[in-house]
Order: C-alpha cells, then structure tokens, then sequence
C-alpha cells in the first residue's frame, strides 16, 4: 500500500520536513526524553526550517504535530510511538542533533 500511496502523489518538500522532524521526535520519547522537551524540541526544529508556526502534543504513545508554513501550507501529522527503550547515549546524541538544527 506503501507503494501506491508514494506513486499517487509527490509529497511537499514541508510535508517531508513534518515527517523527518516525526521521527526525531519518536525516537527522543523512545529513548527516554520528557515529553515537553520533545514538544518544545520538535516546535524548535520546524521553526529552523520555516514554519511559521507550529503546534506539538505528545504523549509517551503518540504525536501529532500541526504546522502551517510560510506558502500557506498547512501540514498534520500523526505518530503512534511503539515501545520504550531507554537509551541515554542515543537521547544525548539525538539531542547533540537538534541543537545543530
């Protein structure tokens, strides 16, 4: 289904943004990060890349980020978080990234 979803339509460049900033996220709460660190965290990295503003609520299962963008765009995305794994090294090098960004 992956497949047919990627051939139906191009994703926006913001849209892609959105999912990677998802997945920094996901993996900070997998690895052990407060929540509210990784909302201010992921509104921190939408920013850097051009949304004008950006709405964040985690819980240590699930995110949904809303952010509308600088060409009107207007992206929600939803990810459930799987799993707890603890890893402090990981959370200090994911958080190592973030502030690069």
């Amino acid at each position: 289904m992956s497949t047919e979803i990627s051939n139906a339509r191009q994703f926006t460049s913001n849209q892609k943004i959105v999912k990677l900033v998802l997945d920094i996220g996901e993996q900070l709460i997998m690895c052990g990060g407060e929540v509210s660190r990784v909302e201010e965290t992921v509104m921190r990295i939408c920013t850097a890349y051009g949304a004008i503003k950006t709405d964040v609520f985690c819980i240590s299962s699930n995110m949904i980020i809303t952010s509308i963008w600088d060409n009107g765009d207007i992206i929600t995305q939803t990810r459930r978080v799987s799993g707890m794994q603890r890893d402090f090294h990981k959370l200090e090098l994911l958080n190592v990234l973030s502030r690069r960004i």
